[in-house]
């Protein structure tokens, strides 16, 4: 027993050790994603694998400290040497260099929204929230966050089939700075339609156009859905309720639909 219970405390053997010097939000990125480091339960990997592997890694490494906004970093990795042989001991140094900031933002609007003056708020809501804002140094999960974010201020509120048309990250890396670009395609402008009822068995249409409280010709609030969703599953009436809008119908008279179980 003793035998083993020792077994299953014993460590697996590994092809190789890899120690990562960096600042420490490169090196979790780095010890999270590297691909290197899938190779070190192969204990049977060959030296001359091992080094086409590690010139594979000096480019990975700069790959993945680009996307933390690092576009100059310096990488060097080494096995020391006793001599005769190479030691399994890889060494991967890191020298981000300087990061690059975001010196210039661009959000254009193209469609409806771009014109309408009853959407002057919204646009002005999007360009003022806008979460990678000039001077932030850039990264990729940024970048893709605040795009995100645009869209759903856009497809929120109005304008529901709204999309990115277009994204660019213009990066000028010997100068450590980047040129933001976004295009928001709005689509349609929509307004609510009537209600579409489903699952309804003892109760009728008129309680849960009373409970939801949608008014026909509404400009469309994915916040006024989830409110109206929110009512009718509180009233006691019914287990749950799903309220959506159905965008492939006419954007000025869109159906809601409600999908109740009592």
């Amino acid at each position: 027993l003793c035998a083993g219970a020792w077994a299953q405390d014993e460590v697996a053997p590994s092809a190789f050790q890899l120690s990562i010097e960096a600042p420490d939000d490169i090196r979790t990125v780095l010890e999270r994603h590297l691909e290197l480091q899938r190779y070190r339960a192969l204990t049977d990997l060959s030296d001359n694998e091992l080094e086409r592997l590690m010139a594979i890694a000096v480019q990975d490494s700069r790959d993945l400290v680009a996307t933390l906004g690092y576009f100059s970093a310096v990488v060097r990795i080494e096995r020391p040497s006793d001599g005769a042989t190479k030691s399994r001991v890889i060494t991967l140094t890191v020298d981000p260099g300087q990061p690059t900031l975001i010196s210039e933002v661009t959000v254009i609007f193209n469609g409806p929204i771009a014109q309408d003056p009853t959407a002057a708020v919204q646009r002005q809501q999007i360009q003022d929230s806008w979460s990678l804002p000039t001077g932030m140094r850039f990264s990729q999960d940024r970048w893709d966050s605040a795009k995100q974010q645009a869209l759903r201020q856009l497809t929120t509120v109005r304008y529901p089939t709204g999309q990115i048309g277009s994204a660019t990250a213009d990066i000028d890396a010997p100068n450590h700075v980047a040129h933001l670009s976004v295009t928001l395609d709005s689509g349609p402008a929509y307004q609510l339609g009537g209600l579409v009822v489903g699952g309804l068995e003892r109760y009728d249409t008129e309680l849960v156009t009373r409970l939801a409280r949608l008014t026909r010709g509404t400009p469309y609030a994915q916040s006024d859905l989830v409110a109206a969703q929110q009512r009718l599953t509180d009233s006691g009436f019914f287990d749950s309720a799903y309220v959506n809008l159905n965008t492939a119908g006419d954007p000025a008279a869109a159906p809601v639909l409600v999908e109740l179980r009592e």
